[in-house]
């Protein structure tokens, strides 16, 4: 038996790729398609998504649906709600690529910030070497609080959290076409 995550169907890209279905990056891509179309200030977003995710969850009897489903579904949310014009501007690029800073932080070891920067530098490069458009870190503050040992956020916290931010654009700057994304 398949036990899909949160009962939603896996999205499968225009490029073949499988992923797991997730509201912020339908959310985006919708707030964008919107924004095109001239509604800068759109306040649905959020609505059509939870209501295609219901869909999917509780009425759709795959375990994988395509991104021309998708953008169907979105199609016909939009146009219900009188704003037809968004639909054509929808495009779902693959989801970006996470990285859990606390991953990092907990994969460095004892080792510290030495090996702690270099793993997180290889998995920038690794993440950029992808079809995706974005970079997306997160589990920051706690990767920071395990890199400092520290169970509370502090200013030793506060100042290592700056070295990171400092040395993820350097690394942007340095990765072709990576738009980097630190989630606190």
């Amino acid at each position: 038996m398949i036990c899909l995550r949160n009962n939603l169907p896996l999205v499968r890209l225009e490029d073949g790729d499988v992923v797991e279905f997730d509201h912020g990056w339908l959310g985006v891509a919708l707030a964008e398609a919107a924004l095109e179309a001239g509604h800068a200030k759109w306040q649905h977003t959020r609505d059509v998504v939870v209501s295609i995710a219901l869909f999917l969850e509780l009425d759709y009897d795959g375990t994988t649906v395509t991104h021309q489903q998708i953008a169907a579904l979105i199609e016909t949310a939009v146009s219900e709600l009188g704003y037809g014009e968004i639909a054509p501007h929808f495009r779902l690029a693959a989801p970006p690529v996470r990285i859990s800073l606390d991953d990092v932080a907990r994969d460095a070891g004892h080792s510290y910030e030495l090996r702690f920067f270099d793993i997180l530098r290889t998995r920038l490069q690794q993440a950029a070497t992808t079809s995706n458009e974005a970079i997306e870190i997160h589990n920051v503050r706690l990767g920071i609080k395990r890199l400092r040992r520290s169970k509370s956020w502090s200013a030793p916290c506060r100042r290592l959290l700056e070295e990171v931010i400092f040395f993820v654009r350097g690394a942007a700057q340095s990765l072709p076409h990576a738009n980097i994304q630190i989630q606190m």
